[in-house]
């Protein structure tokens, strides 16, 4: 399943950019998250809990920082995550574009389920993806905020 997705954000690409980079800041922002811990500073490990319709599981995921560029504000994000019944490898190419005043913040997503999640189908999937963003990108917002 791939998907992608892009915002404006009112502050700058360095802001931005030292927000996505810290993984204290990432791991304050998972939607749902049961627990967090980060490992290092490229890895977080955490209990996610993710549901679409009646399937509701708590997923054991690491997230990993990898090819992470500060000079053109590229880097990627891998989920491995697995419960009792589902796995899902998720992995996000991240890019910040943007001056002193305002940011663009552009993703895309290819992610690979197996379980009854992935039974499910793409079009719950994507649902219940595009609210984890929003709830992920409200917290950075708040976060950000002067």
């Amino acid at each position: 399943m791939k998907f992608e997705g892009s915002r404006e954000v009112n502050t700058s690409a360095q802001a931005v950019w030292d927000f996505l980079t810290n993984p204290n800041n990432m791991a304050e922002c998972l939607p749902d998250a049961k627990s967090h811990e980060v490992v290092d500073d490229k890895t977080i490990k955490a209990q996610l809990k993710v549901g679409v319709g009646f399937i509701k599981e708590v997923f054991d995921s690491t997230i990993s920082y990898s090819e992470v560029t500060p000079d053109s504000k590229d880097m990627k994000i891998k989920i491995d995550a697995k419960a009792k019944a589902n796995t899902a490898t998720i992995n996000i190419d991240v890019h910040v574009d943007g001056a002193d005043s305002a940011a663009k913040l552009q993703w895309t997503v290819d992610a690979v389920m197996a379980g009854r999640l992935a039974s499910i189908g793409q079009r719950y999937i994507s649902k219940v993806s595009d609210k984890v963003i929003e709830q992920a990108f409200e917290c950075m917002m708040s976060k950000l905020a002067p």
